[in-house]
């Protein structure tokens, strides 16, 4: 809703939209990430640093950054599956990327002018690579 708001205000971009599914889609996986670090940060290794007299950068990025990466890598990874549905969906709408880019909402907008059997499979293949994305 917020995306198709900002698009009517600032017209389609494709800048505008990579911003907005960015600034809405990084608040669950920053919770997890901090849950994580500060898990991490509990650690003894971690508190036998900080005695020793190391400095902040040199605890974060040889104690906790390696143990935070994985889960930031996986956190995106999986994301990746719901923004290209999100995308599809603003850009069927109208509100996504502007019409000379390829993408799967302007192609769901264009199928509805083909015959059954075409959109058919052109649905079937869309769901394959949305889903396969998803949980891969």
């Amino acid at each position: 809703m917020v995306a198709l708001v900002c698009v009517m205000i600032f017209g389609q971009s494709t800048k505008l939209l990579l911003s907005l599914m960015v600034l809405l889609a990084w608040h669950p996986s920053v919770r997890v990430i901090r849950s994580q670090t500060l898990t991490i940060k509990n650690q003894p290794y971690v508190d036998l640093a900080r005695v020793a007299g190391s400095s902040l950068p040199r605890i974060l990025i040889p104690h906790i950054l390696p143990g935070v990466i994985n889960t930031a890598v996986l956190i995106a990874t999986l994301s990746v599956g719901s923004l290209i549905l999100a995308e599809a969906a603003l850009s069927f709408l109208g509100a996504g990327v502007p019409a000379p880019t390829p993408c799967m909402g302007h192609n769901g907008s264009r199928s509805k002018r083909l015959p059954k059997n075409s959109l058919v499979a052109g649905n079937i293949s869309r769901y394959v690579h949305i889903f396969g994305s998803s949980f891969s």
